[in-house]
């Protein structure tokens, strides 16, 4: 199109994505034996390509009444999965997945919402300063063992194995005193 001016003009519907959201009758589903705890969205990139309202429609059809969301270094994907969880009557775990700079990785889950704020506040830390302080690049989320234990009270952790962690897990474990309840997933 072109303006009066000579200008060209975009047309109205370029750039916008029609949200998905679910509708329709969602029954609740028995209490699960099973919870899918490491459920990323698309804002966990190159992670998480489902949106919230797949995400929730899938888990309802397999007979899941809790779900929980997990993704990396971020809270973003926690509202939407949140909004469309309820309209499919799920229960959503809401809480993220924490990489430290040292490798280790830890699924994290608020117990209640002052645990939910420190759990922000860590993630807020990690993308605004690096390690040593200085002002953190773009995209990156710098997060010590310090910082995790600094920030982590009520807050559920469940640490991810990778090949280092039979040599770290007693460290973790002395670090993080008040957490005995840390558990090995095998995701």
């Amino acid at each position: 199109m072109v303006s009066a001016w000579g200008f060209c003009l975009m047309p109205d519907s370029d750039n916008r994505r029609i949200r998905k959201t679910l509708t329709g009758n969602f029954p609740p589903n028995p209490r699960a034996d099973y919870v899918e705890l490491a459920v990323t969205t698309p804002f966990s990139f190159l992670r998480g390509a489902s949106d919230a309202s797949e995400l929730a429609e899938t888990a309802h059809s397999l007979g899941y009444d809790t779900l929980g969301i997990a993704d990396l270094n971020t809270m973003a994907g926690v509202v939407r999965i949140h909004a469309e969880g309820r309209k499919a009557n799920l229960r959503p775990l809401i809480g993220c997945r924490l990489r430290l700079t040292t490798g280790e990785e830890f699924l994290a889950y608020p117990r209640n919402r002052a645990a939910y704020g420190r759990l922000c506040t860590l993630l807020t830390k990690g993308k605004r300063h690096d390690s040593d302080g200085q002002w953190q690049a773009k995209g990156i989320c710098d997060i010590s063992l310090a910082d995790l234990v600094a920030h982590s009270e009520d807050v559920q952790l469940i640490v991810l194995p990778n090949e280092r962690l039979s040599a770290r897990l007693p460290e973790l474990v002395r670090r993080l005193p008040g957490l005995g309840h840390i558990a090995v997933s095998y995701l």
